[in-house]
């Protein structure tokens, strides 16, 4: 139950020297190895793996002697996941990033936010993104991603990626998905020695200094042979790097025993965790000894500091990827609560957007474009579109726009944008259903207390209404009172676009007054279509060939986000 303390061993490779070493044991696995440790309301929570094949997490709290408290370490259900790292945000939110090992074509990295439940339990309480693709990356391919590094900055989550260059990924958890961010120039620098190998990797999560920068940690490995070590980085973006290690911290001599999870790896300790006392003057790293067993060293901030030197000069060029200059454009000149709530960039980060009403004689030439959504191909906003098109933006994507009045096929330009996304099916452009399907407001309980609601467009002729029934216009309210609307009834009659999207997102039988003229274009070629109800048909009869559309949701938000990827690359 003790951690017990060794002396640190004689490591001629290296100038900075642990002041102590721990081995954390009284864990109910034995071989726990890879372990990292955040102070969270003034205790020390641990983090590490399993060495069986399940490669399980688990958690234990540990005194600050390193000695686990009795009854604490559970294991988590969570499995094929590896090198935990904890973060604990200015707020006090606490997160896990682990790597999955168990996907087809390559491990992805995993983002859980935790909660803690007293006295001892930590549990899972979202799962924010299953990351194994990077966003804003041109030419990206999925491949083993391993060893982010999380750390929060401004008020966001981000990641860094590589050292060599500084690559710094940004966390959108509203879409759970992560985009590169920054890039600036770092190469080893002329002091590294050979023998620590080429290619230098993350470990520990960053932890921001008093002065504003981040200490954050390397390593590289040689011939079975891994080095860890420190250097900071920029506390703001563009994150460059600042100083860098003289020496590694830790060494291959800081290694013990046979490394029978992986016999190349020789000699290894692999770092997971940091935490930073400036008050204290210390800094603590805990990780893996060989795979078999779990570690801690104490070093003097001090020590670790004097130990950086500057970056060299001519190593910290700037690149800025992704959309930093997007206009995105919809129409908002409307009392339509649909329309008002079809803009992608209620749902997904899409960077420094400037929101812009689809006005005539839009002028924006050189920008990044993103229309939508909304029934804008028609009459009234098509022409609009194709100014936008003729002023020669950099990229013009159309993002769940829908046919309308009397366009009932796409006009030919749509072929000149870089990226089409169409509500409607079968036309020779992509299905991507309306953005508005990843509002959580559809996650949220909603109890049936009617057998039929009517949620009518506010400029169309109603039809008649069944006594008794509660009537919503769509023009009245929020979106967050719509969807609470729609979902009060078991049958949803409407000749609302988005009346008929909201309800079958609900699961809720639709039944929907016949259409006439050019205003059945923006119903046709539906995905998920509602019953339609013949004039003098009972209601009843169309109510019982209404069918819920119980995969509605997940589908589309499925499509929504897959789109939300080849937008940013397109906008790369």
């Amino acid at each position: 139950m003790r951690g017990r303390m060794n002396a640190p061993p004689v490591r001629p490779d290296s100038r900075l020297v642990p002041s102590k070493r721990y081995v954390i044991e009284g864990l109910p696995v034995s071989g726990a190895f890879n372990g990292s440790t955040v102070h969270v309301g003034g205790r020390r929570l641990l983090a590490y793996r399993t060495p069986d094949a399940t490669r399980s997490i688990g958690f234990a709290w540990l005194d600050e002697d390193f000695r686990t408290v009795p009854g604490s370490a559970t294991l988590t259900g969570l499995t094929l996941n590896e090198d935990p790292r904890l973060l604990i945000a200015g707020d006090g939110r606490l997160f896990l990033t682990t790597g999955y090992c168990g996907s087809p074509g390559g491990n992805r990295i995993e983002l859980r936010r935790l909660a803690v439940a007293e006295p001892h339990a930590v549990v899972e309480d979202a799962v924010i993104g299953k990351f194994d693709h990077v966003l804003g990356w041109p030419g990206y391919a999925r491949r083993v991603e391993k060893n982010w590094a999380p750390f929060e900055a401004g008020g966001r989550l981000w990641y860094v990626y590589s050292l060599d260059p500084h690559r710094i990924l940004g966390v959108d958890v509203r879409s759970g998905t992560v985009s590169l961010a920054y890039e600036t120039e770092f190469a080893r620098p002329s002091w590294w020695d050979e023998r620590w190998g080429s290619d230098l990797r993350l470990t520990a999560p960053p932890a921001r200094l008093a002065g504003g920068a981040f200490l954050s940690t390397w390593h590289a490995s040689r011939d079975g042979g891994y080095w860890s070590g420190f250097y900071t980085f920029e506390g703001e973006p563009p994150f460059r790097v600042l100083r860098f290690a003289e020496a590694p911290a830790v060494t291959p001599a800081d290694a013990s025993g046979v490394n029978r999870q992986n016999p190349l790896a020789k000699r290894c300790v692999f770092v997971c965790g940091m935490e930073l006392d400036e008050p204290g003057d210390e800094v603590v790293l805990t990780g893996g000894d060989n795979d078999h067993s779990l570690v801690a060293f104490r070093f003097r901030l001090a020590d670790v500091l004097g130990d950086l030197r500057p970056r060299e000069p001519g190593r910290a060029a700037v690149r800025r990827h992704g959309h930093t200059d997007v206009a995105l454009v919809h129409a908002t000149a409307t009392p339509n609560i649909g329309d008002l709530s079809s803009a992608p960039s209620h749902y997904f980060d899409l960077g420094r957007a400037a929101r812009q009403d689809l006005a005539p004689d839009l002028d924006l030439r050189g920008r990044n474009v993103v229309v939508g959504g909304g029934g804008l191909l028609g009459s009234g906003y098509g022409p609009r579109i194709l100014n936008i098109l003729r002023s020669r933006p950099r990229r013009l994507v159309l993002w769940g726009v829908g046919l309308n009045d009397a366009w009932r096929e796409l006009p030919d330009w749509v072929s000149q944008c870089d990226l089409v996304g169409c509500r409607q099916t079968g036309l020779p452009v992509r299905w991507v259903p309306c953005a508005s399907c990843r509002s959580t407001l559809f996650d949220l309980p909603n109890r049936a207390a009617h057998d039929y609601v009517y949620f009518l467009h506010f400029d169309a002729e109603p039809p008649p209404v069944r006594p008794g029934s509660p009537v919503m216009k769509n023009n009245v309210g929020t979106m967050r009172e719509a969807v609470a609307f729609l979902g009060s009834g078991r049958t949803v009659v409407t000749n609302s676009y988005h009346g008929v999207y909201w309800a079958t997102l609900l699961g809720r039988r639709v039944v929907m007054p016949e259409p006439m003229g050019d205003t059945a274009t923006k119903f046709s070629r539906m995905r998920h279509p509602p019953a339609v109800l013949a004039p003098g048909e009972d209601l009843e009869a169309a109510a019982a060939r209404a069918a819920p559309y119980s995969g509605a949701l997940e589908e589309c938000r499925r499509a929504t986000q897959l789109f939300y990827q080849d937008v940013m690359d397109v906008l790369a």
